[in-house]
């Protein structure tokens, strides 16, 4: 998966975050092993390419062990744009908060991929030190997050009428360091197992994409 994301290049990504192994017994050897991993990229055209790029690399794999497989795509979310007015109303939400900013394309599906579908949307990021997130580690500043929380405010009263002066005697955060703000697109993401078969035959279904948020992009598990 890793060289199929740096032939391809671009924005793709690839991960295997699961693997199971059967009888996963240490002195046994494997009767099956079973694999999903997932691929992400801003163009739904790259996410097809690198879709199709796993069959022939699990077929000439499986032909030199002399092993049968199935492989088959079984997820994928499309493309969802943010609101654009939403999304600049955010960022003068962030100036008038005082906090630096940059749009920014999100790989991971959020709640607001959804609402995109039924009414205008944007999202507000705050950085994790060293980019670590959903893990023990997350760690936010306080600064970091009272930046994010005066922009969220900002920007709801702005879209609410009130418009960004209404708040803006507010005291700022006292931080150095800035909060980023809302991606104007969110896109999402597909899924493809591969594992054993005991007819012997293969299986493949559509391809996939995943969700991104800011810029165009999707992905696709596998």
């Amino acid at each position: 998966m890793r060289r199929i994301a740096r032939e391809i290049g671009g924005d793709l990504v690839t991960t295997i975050g699961n693997l199971v192994v059967t009888p996963n017994i240490v002195n046994a050897i494997p009767a099956g092993r079973r694999s999903r991993s997932d691929m992400r990229d801003p163009k739904d055209a790259t996410l097809d390419q690198g879709l199709a790029a796993p069959d022939a690399i699990v077929r000439e794999a499986c032909e030199r062990e002399g092993v049968r497989y199935e492989l088959e795509t079984y997820w994928r979310v499309p493309y969802t744009p943010f609101n654009r007015d939403v999304v600049d109303t955010i960022e003068r939400a962030a100036r008038a908060a005082g906090a630096r900013h940059r749009g920014s394309a999100s790989g991971a599906g959020h709640d607001a991929q959804y609402m995109a579908a039924i009414g205008p949307t944007g999202m507000v990021f705050v950085p994790s030190h060293d980019g670590r997130s959903h893990c023990e580690e997350e760690f936010t500043p306080i600064d970091d997050i009272e930046h994010g929380a005066r922009t969220l405010l900002l920007a709801a009263v702005d879209l609410a009428g009130a418009g960004v002066s209404a708040l803006t005697s507010i005291p700022r955060a006292g931080a150095r360091r800035r909060s980023r703000t809302a991606p104007d697109a969110a896109v999402g993401g597909a899924g493809v197992a591969a594992r054993p078969r005991a007819d012997g035959r293969r299986r493949r279904g559509p391809g996939g994409s995943g969700t991104l948020n800011c810029s165009p992009s999707s992905s696709a598990s596998q």
